[in-house]
């Protein structure tokens, strides 16, 4: 799990993301993906998001996405706003996912 907030357009952005492996990777795989996904909040001038492990994302989630950036990992959106969550499937599409409204 993932939870961090950044400026986007001058609107802060909150939010708590969870990815979690979907087929043959490894631990160490799912740990690179999740500490660069918490530098994206400082890359965007916020702090790094706050990582926390868990054996599963929870449930329910506001949506997800399958197959994230093309590879074995999936993830799941929690507390976004209806405007930033009305962006995320075409983000999944153009990153190689598949998404699902949960």
């Amino acid at each position: 799990m993932i939870a961090g907030e950044f400026s986007l357009l001058g609107q802060v952005i909150r939010s708590r993301d969870c990815v979690q492996t979907a087929g043959a990777s490894t631990e160490a795989q799912l740990k690179r993906v999740c500490e660069g996904l918490a530098q994206t909040s400082a890359q965007m001038g916020g702090k790094a998001g706050e990582i926390t492990y868990m054996y599963a994302c929870p449930a329910p989630a506001q949506g997800s996405c399958r197959r994230l950036f093309g590879q074995d990992f999936d993830g799941f959106y929690y507390e976004r706003s209806a405007d930033d969550l009305a962006g995320l499937p075409a983000s999944c599409a153009q990153g190689g996912g598949t998404w699902k409204a949960d």
